[in-house]
This record gives C-alpha cells, structure tokens and sequence, in this order.
C-alpha cells in the first residue's frame, strides 16, 4: 500500500499481484542488516548506498513512472 506513491497504477498493480503469489509462502531468508521487519533503518551504510547509486535510483524512478 505504501508504495502506491511512488509507483504508477500498473506497476502498482502487478507489485500487489507479486505480493499476493508470494502471501503465505515460506520465508527462505533472513532479514538484511539495518532491516527492521521491511523497513530500512537510517544508517550511515544507506546513506552512503543512496549517495552511490542516486543516478541509479533516479532512473529506476524514471522507468516506473
């Protein structure tokens, strides 16, 4: 849901779609560090991650829009 603002109404669609096949599936690996049930925590390794890869992020914004 939270990510319906950020994505158009197709690639909204077919992430929900993905969620529902994979709903009640078994979970096959852990959680990622700084990762507290989904959500990414504010650390100095995101930072740097988003600082690295902003152009890489902007356009992956760019494709789903």
């Amino acid at each position: 849901e939270n990510a319906k603002n950020y994505l158009n109404e197709s690639a909204s669609k077919k992430l929900q779609a993905i969620i529902k096949d994979n709903t009640g599936k078994e979970i096959k690996y852990g959680t990622p560090k700084d990762c507290d049930t989904g959500i990414l925590k504010d650390s100095e390794e995101l930072q740097a991650i988003i600082k690295k890869d902003w152009g890489k992020l902007e356009q992956l914004n760019k494709a789903t829009t």
